[in-house]
């Protein structure tokens, strides 16, 4: 008399156009991804994201030199370095955020997180399993921001940076 089979209806209201519908966010997002590239977004917005990490973190340590620098003996470090390490964090970051001299100071703030990540964060000396759980993290953040800063050595400041101005005044 008509009646509809409702194993098909489930069967394309659940699975097909569940499947259906990922497919076309996973190909969206692959298109919007594929544009961001072509139109040189990407690089630019992850330089100011680093950059911004050390402008925050700089400005906090700037604000509290003499805490900070007393911070430094139980790191295994000279206590100087925690009055470079502020302004070298800040300045760095804005020099980042704004695509300056990028290439060079990728280089410097590579050399900063490498100095931080094996005096601030070895988690290898921890016992205590929260403790050594968060410097794991906090160690292999920076391992991720090294990438990032050699990525942007390689590539250098891109769109939207006073590089970018500079090179085209130039040329």
């Amino acid at each position: 008399t008509g009646v509809s089979d409702p194993g098909a209806e489930v069967q394309i209201g659940q699975r097909w156009l569940l499947v259906g519908g990922i497919t076309m966010t996973i190909l969206g997002i692959g298109f919007f991804l594929k544009y961001a590239f072509e139109q040189n977004w990407v690089g630019p917005v992850g330089r100011v994201l680093l950059g911004w990490i050390f402008v925050q973190s700089g400005w906090r340590k700037l604000m509290d030199i003499p805490g900070f620098v007393a911070t430094m003996p139980r790191r295994g470090l000279p206590e100087v370095m925690g009055y470079i390490a502020p302004p070298v964090e800040f300045i760095g970051g804005l020099f980042l955020l704004l695509g300056v001299a990028t290439r060079y100071t990728a280089l410097v703030m590579l050399l900063f997180i490498i100095i931080a990540s094996f005096s601030s964060h070895r988690y290898w000396d921890f016992a205590d399993a929260t403790q050594r759980a968060q410097q794991h993290g906090q160690f292999w953040k920076n391992v991720s921001m090294m990438g990032g800063q050699v990525l942007l050595f390689v590539t250098g400041a891109g769109r939207w940076s006073v590089d970018w101005l500079l090179a085209r005044r130039r040329g």
